[in-house]
């Protein structure tokens, strides 16, 4: 029989998974009635006071006070067993709802103003938090203290010899990862400032299985950056050596390095991995319509990895971005990104408890107009073909 992970109950009724989706991007938000304005919790249909079913689910304040709280020092649940004594509390909104939070800083007490935070525990459900009102930022420390800190933490690096990778090295130690293992094929740099430079083949399965079997393999942060772009068609290159490369690396190179990692990070139910893809996985630029098919079956395999990895509190970050100054899209258009700013976006979601990340401008736009009319997007696309040959 499969062992399973001890985790939170994840038993939620059908309303309340619009909760959970808010609270995966950190915003509070609750059903609140249109004909007289009560804002209501737990989350229901049809409002308790004038019996109307025009609920709609908006943002509301974070600020609260604490009516009560308690430390835990026995429970049931095999999951909270292993983390007492931990604190509960009922916390009054300020829009009028009583809320169960967990109390995530220990100088509070009941009286005192907090703010309430909505993020998710380790089963993947929308759960509450309060902080200290201005400590919002600091995130929470409670429930996902292991997926939201750098600091401390050791990380694995893939293609970082590239300029988005060399980024990512600088962002992760400025945030005070304790140990950076920076990967590529043939590695020029030297070791140094807790960086160590190994050899990576991400499309050789003994060169990643040689990676995860040594101090490597521990890491509790695997970035999959190593990537690839023939700046080709699908029908316009000629062959489908470009195609294959670009889904060897791309797509199974990620697999195969999850796929290595994951073991280690079940044993410590705790782990984060997350996978560069771009904007463009999401709309295929027919011009460079190869790469974007690679980075498309990637989407598609952060979100069932994301999925399989969640019973045990593993994260799955899924990155997005628009055009990045490097050498991959040096024939590609401005404007572009630098590294940094998609690096300092990465360690923002991290901190953030993200599973998503669009950074700058382009893929904000984009993701917009996708959400608004993705047919008027893929007609957009296909206008920037080259002239047929």
């Amino acid at each position: 029989m499969r062992r399973r992970p001890h985790l939170p109950p994840a038993e939620r009724g059908a309303v309340a998974l619009h909760l959970t989706a808010a609270a995966a991007e950190r915003k509070l938000k609750l059903p609140v009635c249109r004909a007289c304005g009560r804002v209501s919790y737990p989350p229901e249909e049809i409002c308790a006071v004038c019996l109307s079913d025009d609920l709609v689910w908006r943002l509301v304040a974070s600020g609260a006070v604490l009516l009560a709280e308690t430390e835990l020092h026995r429970s049931l649940g095999r999951y909270f067993e292993l983390r007492l004594p931990h604190r509960i509390a009922l916390a009054r909104l300020d829009a009028g709802p009583v809320l169960q939070v967990h109390v995530a800083d220990a100088a509070l007490k009941a009286g005192d103003r907090v703010a309430v935070l909505a993020h998710l525990d380790d089963a993947g459900q929308g759960v509450f938090s309060v902080v200290a009102p201005g400590n919002e930022n600091r995130g929470v420390r409670d429930m996902d203290l292991a997926n939201t800190v750098i600091e401390g933490r050791t990380a694995v690096v893939t293609g970082a010899g590239g300029g988005l990778g060399t980024a990512l090295i600088a962002t992760l130690q400025g945030a005070g990862a304790a140990r950076i293992f920076a990967t590529a094929r043939r590695p020029s740099a030297k070791d140094g400032d807790g960086v160590s430079w190994l050899p990576l083949d991400v499309t050789d399965a003994a060169s990643v299985a040689a990676l995860a079997a040594g101090p490597a393999g521990e890491a509790d942060i695997l970035i999959n950056n190593a990537g690839v772009n023939g700046n080709e068609g699908l029908l316009s290159a000629e062959g489908m050596d470009l195609a294959e490369q670009e889904i060897a690396v791309n797509y199974l190179g990620s697999l195969r390095l999850i796929r290595a990692f994951a073991p280690k990070m079940k044993e410590r139910k705790a782990g984060l991995i997350v996978n560069l893809l771009t904007i463009l996985a999401q709309a295929n630029l027919p011009a460079m319509g190869s790469y974007c098919a690679s980075k498309a079956a990637l989407h598609s395999l952060t979100q069932g990895v994301r999925a399989e990895l969640m019973p045990w509190g593993i994260r799955v970050l899924g990155v997005y971005p628009g055009a990045i100054d490097t050498a991959m899209t040096a024939d590609f258009p401005p404007p572009k990104m630098a590294p940094a700013q998609v690096a300092r976006a990465v360690a923002e979601a991290i901190r953030d408890n993200h599973e998503e990340c669009y950074p700058g401008d382009m893929a904000e736009g984009l993701r917009e107009q996708l959400l608004a009319d993705p047919k008027a997007v893929e007609r957009d696309l296909a206008r920037m073909l080259p002239e047929p040959r």
